[in-house]
């Protein structure tokens, strides 16, 4: 039998209520620091006052650290230890998830110990200077379930200046006291219920790939992936069931316990080097995204396959018996938590930075390469980086109905001022006036057109600004009004200065680009009340934006009538459903003029695999024709 070495000194307070009873625990202490995060959470859900509370009753004193962010810097940890000294705090209660209790284990570091916390780091740039101090000791009590830091002696900190996210141990650091109360985490929300549940069960796959895996690791391991991946999905969808969350919490804490008999692998190095670039990533999604490229790697390797079966089969997988039926289940698990549409660009990651990631993984956190059962090179990372990358691609389920509604000279122009006039000597705009009278008919929620026909008819002016920030966020923005119907402009560069939100009385969503647009720009959008949303870090991923306009902005159907370059983007695309088509009694006659589609695109026939059925020919006043087609797709588009 393998031989395991187990060393977990915490005691463990685990159920429903128990915060209640912290004060009749032994607490090593007489005045605490308490550690929460600088969100709203803890305090608008009452378990800061209750914590503050269950102190009181001990007879403790205590102050209150409220900074720690999603990923914690290294400034953080030093403002905190600062905090402890000057108040003589002689423990460390620490209420939060899995970042705020990481932050005070890194606390009590420095909290007894000179220097910066960066110079007890032995990998990348720290100093690897050993502790000469005892830590503060630490009470842990977790308010998510997924990093099972309660229970382990080791933290990660993010250098935001050298842009290193790495872990710190020492036995010292296992919390003296930890309170697991799954009534605090009845108020996480889902899509962070998900991506904590995630990074608590890959904590147990990893460790049950590893190459330290060992019965006792292996006991924990597999427990926590059938609780995880039973009850996940629960939790996700009905965030109050508690016997959900308690058996989370449980997976939880039993993947703590996994890393201490074992380890985790180098998903989670990878994962890392991706949060230290971008902080704003949330480490739970950043495993999603990687999981089943790398996970894959393993199988294909075939790392060990036996263990892929028993993952699958303990997944609910009974009938598993092929090492890929363990990335079916995990893809299936991801469906039922809504995790599945994760997307790098989400997050503003490029492809480009895979090498970058590699690097820095291996610099940062080199150690859990070393716990993988096949070494991972230089060129398996960056693959696993891309293959990711382009894994997530969006199998978009629901999207508005487009149809394409455009007026056209006969010879399918589009430069009105260019047209013959009409033949019964009446005003050009008196018989094009028939397109208008149309587009409304249609009752559509939304008309989109790209940058170049809104400001030739609406916004002129350009942006312009002394600073281009890059964005912090690539989340969407809506400025929460309902209006009767959107006018979306897709502008990928943020180039259009706006003076109103309104173009006839129609809501302006902006289309952009992650990459391409700064954060002063958004700042101008919000100023202006226009809601935005991201397509991609380019701006041209389509698909996610239509996605967005029928999930957020409850768009049905839009209309498409704005140039034939965005058009032509539409039709490469095989997004449109219908095209609307007025024909003008009229010629233009010139080579090279804008017409109905043009793909500036390299693909020699975008619109290939698409056939079009005729469905209306109506002749109307002055001369004037209106058809309409319906779109045949007939193959995918790539």
């Amino acid at each position: 039998m393998e031989h395991f070495n187990m060393y977990i000194p915490t005691r463990v307070v685990f159920g429903a209520g128990e915060l209640n009873n912290l004060h009749k625990q032994v607490i090593p202490g007489k005045k605490a620091l308490v550690v929460i995060s600088n969100g709203r959470s803890t305090r608008a859900n009452g378990y800061l006052e209750r914590t503050e509370e269950q102190l009181r009753l001990a007879n403790m004193e205590y102050i209150l650290f409220d900074q720690v962010e999603a990923n914690p810097l290294v400034g953080t940890v030093m403002a905190g230890s600062k905090k402890a000294r000057e108040n003589s705090c002689d423990v460390i209660v620490a209420l939060g998830g899995g970042s705020v209790l990481d932050a005070a284990k890194a606390i009590a570091v420095v909290a007894t110990n000179d220097g910066d916390y960066w110079d007890y780091i032995f990998s990348g740039t720290g100093k690897g200077r050993v502790m000469e101090h005892r830590p503060l000791p630490i009470v842990a009590i977790p308010t998510t379930a997924g990093t099972g830091s309660e229970t382990d002696s080791a933290c990660v900190v993010t250098n935001d200046r050298t842009n290193e996210k790495t872990g710190f141990g020492h036995p010292s650091l296992y919390p003296t006291l930890a309170v697991i109360d799954p009534e605090l985490m009845l108020t996480v929300p889902p899509a962070f219920t998900a991506y904590q549940g995630f990074d608590a069960l890959f904590h147990s796959i990893e460790g049950y790939v590893s190459n330290r895996s060992n019965p006792m690791s292996d006991l924990y391991a597999l427990e926590a992936i059938e609780n995880v991946s039973r009850y996940l999905p629960t939790a996700v969808n009905d965030g109050n069931d508690l016997e959900a969350r308690s058996h989370v919490a449980l997976g939880s804490y039993l993947s703590g316990v996994v890393m201490c008999v074992g380890g985790v692998t180098s998903q989670h190095s990878l994962e890392h080097a991706m949060s230290a670039y971008h902080q704003h990533l949330p480490h739970g999604a950043g495993l999603i995204l990687i999981s089943r490229a790398y996970f894959s790697h393993l199988i294909e390797t075939h790392a060990c396959d036996n263990r892929f079966i028993q993952m699958a089969r303990t997944m609910g997988m009974s009938d598993a018996t092929n090492p890929k039926d363990f990335i079916a289940a995990l893809e299936a698990l991801k469906e039922k938590c809504g995790v599945a549409n994760l997307k790098m660009s989400d997050y503003g990651i490029c492809p480009e930075e895979a090498s970058k990631f590699t690097t820095n993984a291996k610099e940062t956190m080199g150690r859990l390469f070393t716990l993988d059962r096949i070494p991972l090179s230089d060129a398996d990372c960056q693959k696993i980086y891309n293959d990711s990358y382009k894994n997530k691609t969006m199998e978009y389920k629901e999207k508005p109905k487009v149809i394409c509604h455009m007026e056209s000279s006969v010879d399918g122009r589009l430069v009105v001022d260019r047209w013959t006039a009409p033949f019964d000597g009446k005003d050009i705009d008196e018989v094009t006036d028939v397109y208008t009278r149309i587009k409304n008919d249609f009752h559509a929620g939304a008309w989109i057109l790209g940058r170049k026909s809104a400001q030739m008819h609406f916004f002129p002016s350009n942006f312009s600004c002394n600073t281009a920030t890059p964005i912090r966020s690539s989340n969407n923005w809506a400025d929460g009004r309902k209006p009767e119907r959107y006018f979306v402009i897709i502008d990928p560069n943020g180039r259009i200065e706006y003076d109103n939100d309104r173009v006839g009385g129609d809501s302006v969503i902006a289309v952009l680009g992650e990459r391409l647009v700064s954060e002063e720009y958004l700042a101008h959008l919000r100023r202006q009340g226009i809601s935005y949303l991201f397509a991609g870090a380019d701006g041209t991923d389509l698909h996610r934006a239509l996605e967005v306009l029928y999930a957020e902005f409850g768009i049905k159907l839009i209309l498409l009538d704005g140039g034939g370059i965005t058009n032509g983007l539409f039709l490469k695309a095989g997004l449109i459903d219908e095209l609307s088509l007025v024909l003008y009694p009229g010629i233009d006659g010139k080579s090279g003029i804008s017409s109905t589609f043009e793909y500036k695109g390299e693909e020699e026939h975008p619109a290939m695999g698409q056939a079009l059925e005729l469905l209306q020919v109506q002749p109307l006043e002055d001369g004037v024709v209106w058809l309409r087609y319906k779109f045949h797709h007939k193959q995918k588009q790539k």
